[in-house]
């Protein structure tokens, strides 16, 4: 389970557990995010997918039939690990795909304020400006209006964005939008000549990744499942954690 930008593995805390009855499921930090090591970049898809191949070979997983399931900005690196296996061979054996709201369509996406100025000369300033009240603000900005989060789980995702210094880093990490424009046609290739089941579940509200790029993504490849969870913003498995639980197990059996 590939977590998104600007929060890191706990995004799957509600549906963890319960995702794990009857099967071992794996949540990393990807490399900058939560609890893993903050180096001070570059940071790129391909090292993203790089670590997460990494990981599965240590643990012995990476000859092994595995389910991805993903969000924003895993969405991303799983369509990495999905093209090196389409090109090469390289990667997971990958038996169905789950994506969360992502901006895979670079130009569909719409960024809001905080993200753009993070890749803006006025990044540094930002940084240095990002208080709790901020980040909060402008995380439950990509919420939908009737399932915004508590101020208990917004200080939960600042400590983690925070630690070990880490929010001096996410001018760097948010270039992964840029890069969805450079290798747009590697990505999203991958994803629509995918040879294994996909399915997207998704927040229609979401003022990001807005509904129309699954709507797009399943023109581009009918054969997708698409769950539409109305009312929902960017987070679904934080906003209707149930919802979600019951489209993916429904889908990976």
């Amino acid at each position: 389970m590939l977590h998104g930008f600007p929060t890191c593995g706990w995004d799957w805390a509600p549906i963890a557990e319960q995702l794990a009855q009857g099967r071992r499921v794996i949540i990393p930090d990807l490399l900058g995010f939560g609890f893993s090591e903050k180096p001070r970049g570059p940071y790129t898809i391909a090292e993203q997918a790089d670590l997460v191949i990494a990981l599965l070979r240590k643990l012995g997983l990476l000859d092994v039939e595995l389910d991805l399931v993903s969000h924003d900005m895993g969405d991303t690196v799983a369509c990495e690990l999905l093209a090196r296996r389409r090109a090469s061979g390289e990667g997971p054996r990958v038996r169905k795909v789950v994506m969360l709201n992502g901006g895979l369509l670079p130009e569909l996406h719409r960024p809001i304020l905080t993200q753009k100025l993070l890749r803006s000369p006025l990044a540094p300033a930002v940084v240095k400006l990002m208080t709790r009240a901020r980040f909060g603000k402008a995380l439950a900005s990509v919420f939908g209006p009737k399932t915004q989060p508590s101020e208990k789980e917004l200080d939960e995702h600042f400590m983690l964005v925070s630690r070990d210094e880490g929010l001096q880093n996410y001018p760097q990490l948010i270039g992964y939008i840029a890069e969805r424009r450079q290798h747009r046609a590697r990505w999203m290739g991958a994803l629509t000549n995918l040879d294994v089941p996909l399915r997207l579940v998704w927040g229609d509200v979401d003022p990001v990744a807005v509904w129309p790029i699954a709507e797009e993504i399943k023109r581009l490849r009918p054969a997708t499942e698409v769950v539409r969870l109305e009312g929902i913003g960017h987070y679904p498995q934080l906003e209707a954690p149930q919802r979600v639980l019951e489209g993916i197990r429904a889908f990976l059996g």
